[in-house]
């Protein structure tokens, strides 16, 4: 079963590494810790990974148990599993907001562009820059449009990380 760690205030693989294995002081065994964290948690070695609060696995070094106070847990594949089934869920929700939303702005943004408003406002400040209103107003047109097909590859994608993920579920221990 995976040990599982919730950060804490760590913003470095480092501070992680010392957190959860303080037996590991000498240079080689902080480097190995270190090196084992982002085998095992590849977003970490990206610094947006370091969320106050994100789950960790924590790798065995061989014997060297990790220290327990550091908030560690035992989660069961299926748990584990479930979480991420619901972190796929909520990424296509969020993805459906935000294109859904960038699409509305864009026709918006468009149909003001194509406007009488607009056109007076930029006759009077900007007389040189007039003509080219139209075409602002069509580039935002075609972004708008955009937005469905990203939309379909971006959902084609998360479909296939949920499929992939029920198939890890039904695979997983305890299953039928």
């Amino acid at each position: 079963m995976p040990e599982i760690a919730r950060l804490g205030r760590q913003t470095t693989i480092r501070e992680l590494a010392r957190r959860l294995f303080p037996g590991q002081d000498d240079a080689d065994g902080l480097r190995r810790a270190e090196e084992a964290l982002v085998a095992a948690n590849p977003a970490l070695g990206d610094r947006v990974g370091f969320r106050p609060g994100a789950p960790v696995i924590v790798p065995d070094l061989g014997g060297r148990a990790a220290r327990r106070s550091a908030g560690r847990e035992t989660a069961e594949p299926e748990a584990v599993l479930a979480a991420l089934a619901r972190s796929v869920e909520a990424l296509d929700e969020a993805a459906a907001d935000a294109l859904a939303g960038e699409q509305r702005d864009a026709e918006a943004a468009a149909a003001v562009l194509r406007g009488p408003e607009a056109h007076g406002a930029m006759r009077r400040r900007h007389p040189d820059l007039v003509d080219q209103l139209p075409a602002l107003a069509d580039l935002l047109e075609e972004r708008a449009k955009g937005a469905d097909a990203r939309m379909t590859a971006l959902r084609s994608v998360i479909g296939e990380a949920a499929r992939d993920l029920a198939m890890l579920r039904d695979a997983a221990p305890g299953q039928r």
